[in-house]
């Protein structure tokens, strides 16, 4: 164990090492070895404990056979030395097959009492693929599902395969009946939530329902059986902080305030959790991967980006295997295309894949985890047992405050859209800004009322203005906008109300816009070179003062820097 001749005699066979207690990992090139420290090791000891604990799951899961040691691990070997035998070939992407190349499911921190899973919405589009994924790996997996019949035609192929048949079992479960959910989640080590609404079906309280209160009752039947030490959950991109397009989603019936009460709820419950945050699924296929590469992100960073669901199931199998890496965290889940497939792109090659690893185990190491609250007297414990909830009165009042960026968010759009409604009004009735307000005012109001909440909704929530970026849609654009607007806006008004023409006639704000430009155009094109180049350090000036006010505000100054209320 652990010698360099062991390590290299495993790696020379490149196939199942008779090496008792080495498994080895798929290398991608011999002379690469020398760069590992050390073999992936399972112990006697755990190999044994694996072995128990799988005999221990087939039986609770309702399986009649019992898969000894040898045949165990040989399951769970096979699929590294399908990859090792065949290294060129493409692999497999059929939704009846193991989909994922050159997948590491052992790892140094792989858990070897896990050997057992409930997934809920294993028939759906994303759990039939993590069924599969699971099954692929020698555990014993409970389908959590509304309809025998299409648990056996959705899995037909695998229920038919010998010994993988064997490891997979159903359960038929219904969101609003709790025995059935607990019938299901017993005896399970970790339990898999792909639940979700249908988009094929319009009911208004499908989100609700399902999303919403039948996680929530998923969770807490989880807690309640006391064998579960993970559950992961799959919900979707904007469900932490509002952000496009992904928030886009809460158009379908608020779908992710539904997906975060059940992320809250799964937080709050002391269970370890992995929450899996996906990006868009509908349009990439099975075959995705082979040209964007997952990317795994802490929470709360990414509001777009695509993945297809088989992406997402390699995700969803990685944290079941390795708890200690995935426990406690937040994933979001997107993809980015390959450096390799880019270039050929751009070379204006034919794009061939190229076998490469599609782990994401390093990504998910990275991101930090939180602490555990279930524990008394740690900080965490403290920070979930008093912290600070403030109210709603209360946080409308910090938004609303001097400091808060409600009012000037609010005043800018209005006087934006304000500004460029009445000048096209006077354009065509030349009517002045006092009686337009006056024979609309219940449209005017009503403007008022939804430009006002649509923006209070989401600053009220969380969401600051400089979370706005969307290509030229990003804050400083809008509030260097806002400000020229309000000013404007102020000034043309003021002039109807103040000025007036030589016969006594109110003087319309597109009239002294005309007369603005014209005086500036007339200026501009009697000045000399010397005149035009004092005037355009003048006008950089200007707008490089205005650039710095819009960019460091003055709030920001007198605050020291401190812009904590804003994190």
């Amino acid at each position: 164990r652990g010698e360099p001749g062991v390590f290299f005699l495993a790696c020379w066979l490149k196939g199942r090492s008779s090496i008792a207690g080495v498994v080895e990992r798929p290398c991608r090139a011999c002379e690469a070895c020398e760069k590992r420290t050390a073999p992936m090791r399972l112990s006697t000891a755990k190999a044994a404990q694996r072995a128990k604990r799988s005999a221990a799951a087939v039986q609770l899961l309702g399986t009649t056979t019992r898969p000894t040691s040898s045949s165990r691990e040989a399951s769970r070997r096979q699929p590294l030395a399908r990859h090792t035998a065949r290294r060129s070939a493409i692999p497999s992407t059929t939704p009846s097959s193991s989909s994922s190349p050159s997948v590491v499911v052992e790892s140094d921190a792989a858990d070897p009492s896990v050997s057992s899973v409930y997934v809920a919405g294993a028939t759906g589009r994303t759990g039939q693929r993590v069924v599969r994924e699971l099954v692929e790996t020698g555990m014993a997996v409970r389908a959590g599902v509304r309809s025998q019949e299409k648990f056996e035609e959705t899995f037909k192929p695998l229920l038919q395969d010998g010994e993988k048949g064997k490891r997979l079992t159903c359960e038929r479960a219904s969101l609003e009946d709790a025995s059935t959910l607990n019938r299901g989640v017993s005896g399970a080590d970790v339990v898999v939530c792909c639940l979700g609404a249908p988009e094929d079906e319009f009911k208004l309280d499908n989100p609700k329902r399902i999303d919403g209160d039948g996680t929530i009752a998923l969770i807490d039947a989880a807690k309640a059986s006391g064998t579960g030490k993970h559950f992961v959950l799959v919900t979707s991109l904007g469900t932490g902080r509002f952000g496009w397009p992904a928030s886009i989603l809460n158009l379908f019936f608020g779908v992710l305030y539904h997906k975060r009460r059940a992320e809250d709820h799964l937080i709050r419950s002391g269970l370890e959790y992995t929450i899996v945050r996906p990006g868009g699924m509908e349009r990439p296929g099975d075959d995705y991967y082979k040209e964007n590469k997952m990317v795994v992100k802490p929470q709360d960073t990414q509001f777009g980006g695509q993945v297809s669901r088989t992406q997402v199931s390699w995700c969803v199998r990685e944290c079941v295997l390795n708890r200690q890496v995935s426990a406690n965290k937040v994933l979001e889940v997107v993809t980015a295309e390959r450096a390799e497939m880019k270039k050929k792109r751009k070379d204006d090659e034919a794009p061939e894949f190229v076998e490469y690893d599609v782990s994401v185990l390093g990504d998910i190491s990275k991101i930090s985890a939180a602490g555990d609250a279930t524990i008394e007297g740690t900080p965490d414990w403290y920070t979930s047992r008093y912290a600070y909830e403030p109210t709603k009165l209360a946080t409308l009042a910090r938004t609303m405050g001097f400091r808060g960026s409600a009012p000037e968010a609010v005043n800018g759009r209005l006087a934006m859209l304000g500004l460029v409604a009445s000048l096209g009004e006077e354009a065509v009735n030349a009517k002045p800004i006092a009686q337009q307000i006056a024979d609309q005012y219940l449209g005017v109001a009503l403007v008022f009322a939804l430009v006002t909440s649509s923006s209070l909704v989401p600053l009220i929530k969380g969401v600051e203005i400089k979370h706005a970026d969307l290509g030229p849609f990003r804050a400083a654009a809008e509030r260097l906008n806002g400000r020229l607007a309000m000013l404007a806006f102020a000034y043309l008004a003021g002039q109807e109300v103040l000025g007036s023409t030589d016969g006594g006639d109110t003087r319309l704000a597109i009239d002294v816009a005309k007369d603005s430009i014209a005086k500036v155009a007339g200026v501009v094109t009697s000045l000399d070179g010397k005149g035009a180049l004092f005037a355009a350090g003048v006008a950089v000036l200007l707008g490089g003062t205005t650039a710095l006010a819009t960019l460091a505000p003055f709030q920001l100054l007198l605050s020291g820097g401190n812009d904590e209320d804003d994190e």
